[in-house]
This record gives C-alpha cells, structure tokens and sequence, in this order.
C-alpha cells in the first residue's frame, strides 16, 4: 500500500482490496483516447464521431475511408487560419487537392485546384469543398475557383479544367 491509504489499522481484507483496485486504476498510464481523437489512428467505426466531433458541418458519408480522415485532420487548422492562404491551403488539401493562387485584387481570390486522387470527382466533392472553403475565408472575400484533375506516373499526362465555381462570401 502507499501512502494514499486513509483507513484505520483495522480495515478489511475487502477494504484493502479496493484500495489497492483504486490506486491501480489511478496510476493507469495507458492513454486510451488520445488514438479516438487522432484521426489516423481511430477506428473506422468512429470516423463519423470525431467528425461530428471536429464541427465538420459538410460531410459526404459516401467519400473513401482516407478523404475523410484527412478532411478530419485539416478541419481544426483550417478553422484557425480561416481568411489566410494558409486556411484555405489546408482546406483545399482537406479535400484532396493542391492549389495554385492569385490575388488580382483585394478580396478576390482566384484558385486553380487539381484533384489528387484520394476519391473519385464528383459533384458531392465539389459541394462539401465549397461548404468548407466558406468557413475557411475572409468575410468579404470572393473566390474563382478552377478545378482540374491531374494524373502522375512514368509518362506524360494530360490535365483539362472539369468546372468553374464562384464562391462569393459576404455582401
């Protein structure tokens, strides 16, 4: 027993018992929850659960095992750069896109994005990254965005522009 132990000389076998349950259970170092909040690490059955527990507000279901916890991953950053390049970049990359920017003028954003490949394209993708790029810009900024597909590997590919979206935020 070590010091923690209150009771009198004359306790109990039982009474021992639990004090010695109880400093087990205190003294117990193993992080349990710290592999379901990491995104990486938490089962798929609780994907689902960190993302509604992240604040992801658009969410496709349908999306592969890997989007999902990579838009996991980028919510929280996202949220804290939100109106940077660095916010909309961790977006972006949320979704599995990289990105290309340039700013014409105050406010306005033009963004050429190329699919990575971690899901298939579709217009689900599209939805839930303008959702996300909402919360991850300025009040008042507007975007142009381009979206592309790009493909890697030993020979030469080409890439063409799939849609245009603006996406205006504030007045």
């Amino acid at each position: 027993m070590n010091a923690y132990n209150i009771l009198p000389p004359n306790r109990s076998k039982l009474e021992e018992g639990l004090i010695h349950a109880f400093d087990k259970l205190i003294s117990y170092d193993t992080d349990i929850f710290s592999a379901l909040l990491t995104p990486n690490s938490t089962p798929s059955e609780t994907v689902n659960v960190l993302a509604n527990d992240k604040g992801l507000k658009a969410w496709d279901s349908k999306a592969t095992e890997q989007l999902k916890r990579e838009q996991i991953k980028a919510a929280w950053p996202t949220r804290a750069l939100a109106g940077t390049r660095e916010g909309i970049t961790k977006a972006l990359k949320g979704n599995g896109f990289i990105a290309e920017f340039s700013v014409p003028e105050p406010f306005i954003i033009n963004i050429t994005a190329y699919h990575e490949g971690l899901s298939p394209l579709t217009t689900n993708n599209i939805n839930v990254l303008s959702a996300q790029l909402r919360e991850a810009v300025n009040g008042r900024d507007s975007i142009n965005m381009a979206v592309g597909v790009t493909a890697t590997g030993n020979e030469q590919y080409a890439m063409s522009v799939i849609t245009e979206i603006r996406i205006t935020v504030g007045p």
